[in-house]
């Protein structure tokens, strides 16, 4: 069982987004990140990470978490009760280079 939180609304607090495991994974990952322009996955810290949320997410593979504020970041809803998210089908940071702003 997970630890009680005291405030499941701190912008820190650990969620987990895939409950399903890592196929859960696999198949957003396929449709976000794989196909965003920003996404490149040799960064070992945040702070050389090109796409922070991608970076957080891979690592969430491991950990089986990730920030909220990364969830919220790219769009989800959230269980406070439970400390989950399901992630939206298509990050708001979403960039595959072809959508032109004009």
């Amino acid at each position: 069982m997970k630890d009680f939180s005291e405030n499941p609304f701190k912008k820190d607090t650990q969620v987990q987004p895939f409950g399903g495991g890592g196929e859960n994974y696999r198949i957003w990952d396929s449709v976000n990140c794989s196909q965003c322009i920003k996404c490149e996955r040799e960064s070992k810290t945040e702070e050389t990470a090109k796409c922070k949320l991608e970076f957080y997410i891979s690592l969430g593979t491991i950990t089986g978490t990730i920030p909220l504020w990364i969830a919220k970041e790219i769009g989800c809803e959230y269980n406070p009760l439970y400390l989950t998210v399901d992630l939206f089908d298509k990050c708001k940071c979403f960039d595959n280079g072809k959508d032109l702003p004009f």
